[in-house]
């Protein structure tokens, strides 16, 4: 005969004096509680319970052996060490159960920890590559802006210059970090489960520090630029019908003094650098971990 140890997650509870403790209705109910009010027995409270036998069929035998305790001719002192006995053995039972249980979570809980951060590397392996083509992608905007602002007053700007940079004049960069896998991960209430606490923190400084602030510079870069791109639109005229009048708006004063705003990047570089550094620190505790 084999006791079902599996005693969580129901919705039955069993009293029994100051006693309570949530049953599995398959392993154990509670069909009544009584209270002996006979001599020394008056205050004790007893459990009725059924087990659960291999093979779908109940036995009534040990909560049987349990109230027949009471009806031997055994002074009541044996029949208090017998029913004490049986009550232990129900507890130890339920706390097996519940250790074995947890064991149970807890490889459940590393396994998903591990496929998290897993996924996570790939995520951040990425946005590093991202990363980088950003960083080119302003160091190149910084040149042509500062080719804008560097001439001469009334030195005119090279058309062929202006040409060869007119995709970073023109474009716009900003991260958009793979960071569903984290949130979802986040939100399950799971971020805990990571037992490596400083990758733990790193991972929190990267997505809750580091890449907004990043995000923010980039935006309001961004901005500036929107500012120059409604000045060059509203005073761009078509000369012939593949030229355009382009560089002399941005030889203008209004497009020079904005083009002064557009060389500084040096901020947005090094805030991609702490990311990117963040991000090479996470991989490398993942990696030490876990391997490749």
């Amino acid at each position: 005969m084999i006791l079902c140890l599996d005693v969580l997650y129901d919705s039955h509870t069993i009293y029994g004096g100051n006693y309570k403790a949530n049953l599995k209705p398959d392993c154990f109910s509670l069909l009544n509680v009584e209270k002996l009010s006979a001599g020394a027995e008056r205050n004790i409270h007893l459990l009725h319970y059924k087990l659960l036998i291999y093979g779908g069929t109940r036995s009534d035998q040990a909560h049987k052996k349990l109230f027949g305790i009471w009806e031997t001719k055994n002074p009541i002192w044996h029949k208090l060490g017998e029913f004490l006995l049986e009550i232990f053995i129900i507890i130890f039972a339920i706390t097996i159960s519940i250790y074995f249980h947890d064991r149970s979570v807890l490889k459940h809980q590393r396994h998903e920890t591990k496929e998290f951060l897993a996924g996570l590397r790939q995520d951040l392996t990425t946005d590093i590559e991202e990363m980088n083509q950003d960083k080119s992608s302003f160091v190149q905007s910084e040149k042509v802006f500062y080719y804008i602002t560097g001439r001469k007053l009334d030195e005119p700007l090279n058309a062929d210059t202006i040409r060869k940079y007119y995709g970073y004049i023109f474009n716009t960069t900003g991260l958009i970090p793979n960071s569903g896998r984290l949130e979802g991960f986040k939100s399950a209430g799971k971020i805990g489960t990571i037992e490596n606490k400083e990758l733990q923190n790193n991972i929190m400084d990267l997505y809750q520090e580091n890449i907004p602030n990043l995000i923010n510079s980039t935006n309001f870069y961004t901005a500036k630029k929107q500012r120059l791109f409604e000045y060059i639109y509203i005073n761009r005229k078509r000369l012939t019908d593949s030229t355009s009048n382009l560089v002399s708006v941005l030889a203008t004063d209004p497009a020079y003094n904005i083009s002064v705003s557009l060389t500084f990047v040096k901020e947005i570089l090094s805030r991609y650098d702490t990311c990117i550094n963040k991000m090479n620190t996470i991989i490398s505790d993942i990696n030490k971990q876990y391997g490749h």
